[in-house]
């Protein structure tokens, strides 16, 4: 008896078993699954999440039919070739200075070093609102944070007001707050985690500072005195050390050589990127908390490529889009977690090609640690063009380059680009951001002392009231 002579509810259960991945694999192999799998919704759902690289959120909220049919609407929302300029869903109101800001599924929030004010976008199944925390209710002066909506979690950094150099040490306070309420989270065991910055004749200001969130991972990597780096990772909910240590060539721990710039691959796992020689990553895995005393390892050191003579790697940077604690469940499906991808920046000395960008896919790192589309300036600055790659539609087959960008000893191969569009907007904002649903644009003046005046919301899901 052949697989589809089976009875129809038992095949479903059979394929019920299969993940996103493996429904999507079904249907290019055979064209009575094809069929099948694209006559019943459950499936034809499943299967059209997997070409895109998405995973379900819905929860049973609405039929399989009603999501096919956002589904589509939210792609053709994203890839319409529409030649008119695209109007924003809403503009909002977020006035002020601004010294950092984040967008973290769904929510846009920006501190002025005093107040916060959080705007949450609107979405399928949540409306929009906005608070602001005033310096009042915040109670000391911000330097940096990291949030989390999806843990209604944010942490905070302390600013304080004393010289760069200290006599003694300096005293650096997180404090761990709900991101809806402002009180202390009820996850975290100690309401602030707290530590030391030693005594430096050069200073001992944390500069560079960058504070992450992975779960119930807190890192925070920064410089003191400048040049020196420093980092340290916490078990936030316990307030447990996992990891303090500093760049020093003395005995234990201590970061590589030439370390300028940290980030988290997963909730237990990280990498460390060096400007030695022609640039290097280091990849450390976390055993934390099955073997609480032993320290992070470095699993792997990836070797950027060989520089052509004369050329010198001046900065490594790497980014990516933030890793939530809990699943989205503001909308009907998101990015699944094996799309993610890390944009490496580079900066080079002694060449008219300064600057280069490199793509990397989150596999690259599955075999060390146990796509998603990227907003980018367009070649040509235009306050009307936003351009858009999109790594994460499944194509088949993709086709490799090679080139050594006039910077390697090598040709490098490479599957750029990606499937890339002009996002058409009737704007002239000088910022942009994306997340899952939306490209926001952000008004802003001013360079050193930047204000913004509006956030401009360009929704997937909704379209412009007229």
């Amino acid at each position: 008896m052949k697989f589809l002579d089976l009875p129809d509810d038992l095949i479903a259960e059979i394929l019920r078993w299969l993940d996103e991945d493996s429904v999507y694999t079904c249907s290019l192999v055979n064209k009575g699954l094809r069929a099948y799998l694209h006559h019943d919704l459950e499936f034809e759902y499943r299967y059209r999440l997997a070409k895109h690289q998405l995973v379900d959120t819905c929860h049973g909220r609405l039929t399989y039919e009603q999501r096919i049919s956002l589904l589509k609407h939210f792609t053709w929302m994203w890839w319409s070739d529409v030649g008119n300029p695209k109007e924003s869903y809403e503009a909002y109101r977020i006035e002020g200075r601004c010294i950092a800001y984040e967008l973290v599924a769904g929510v846009f929030a920006k501190t002025d070093g005093s107040s916060l004010t959080m705007q949450w976008l609107p979405s399928l199944f949540t409306p929009a609102r906005q608070i602001t925390y005033s310096r009042r209710k915040i109670g000391f002066p911000i330097k940096d944070f990291a949030l989390d909506p999806t843990q209604d979690l944010i942490t905070l950094i302390e600013a304080d007001l004393l010289p760069n150099v200290l006599p003694r040490g300096r005293e650096i306070i997180i404090h761990i707050k709900r991101l809806s309420t402002y009180a202390p989270h009820p996850m975290a065991k100690e309401p602030t985690i707290r530590f030391m910055v030693p005594y430096h004749p050069q200073g001992n200001y944390p500069q560079g500072v960058t504070i992450q969130l992975a779960g119930d991972l807190l890192s925070i990597f920064f410089s003191s005195p400048p040049g020196l780096p420093q980092l340290l990772l916490w078990d936030w909910k316990r307030n447990a050390i996992i990891l303090t240590v500093e760049n020093s060539m003395t005995p234990g721990l201590h970061l590589p050589t030439g370390t300028h710039s940290f980030e988290i691959l997963s909730p237990r796992s990280y990498a460390l990127l060096s400007t030695t020689n022609s640039g290097s990553i280091h990849v450390y895995n976390i055993d934390y908390p099955r073997n609480p005393i032993i320290p992070p390892f470095c699993v792997a050191r990836l070797m950027m490529p060989s520089l052509l003579p004369g050329l010198q790697l001046a900065s490594l940077l790497s980014h990516t889009g933030p890793f939530l604690g809990q699943p989205r469940r503001d909308g009907i499906f998101t990015t699944s977690p094996d799309a993610r991808v890390f944009v490496i920046t580079a900066r080079f000395l002694n060449t008219p090609r300064t600057h280069a960008t490199i793509f990397v896919n989150g596999a690259a790192f599955a075999p060390y640690v146990q796509g998603t589309r990227v907003v980018m300036p367009m070649e040509e600055p235009s306050h009307g063009k936003v351009a858009i790659l999109d790594f994460n539609l499944v194509r088949d087959p993709i086709a490799e380059r090679s080139s050594n960008f006039d910077l390697f000893t090598e040709d490098i191969r490479h599957i750029l680009p990606p499937r890339t569009q002009a996002f058409l907007v009737n704007s002239r904002c000088t910022s942009w951001m994306i997340d899952e649903d939306y490209i926001l644009g952000l008004d802003t003046e001013g360079a050193f002392d930047e204000q913004i005046r509006s956030l401009e919301v360009y929704s997937m899901y909704h379209c412009p009231e007229a």
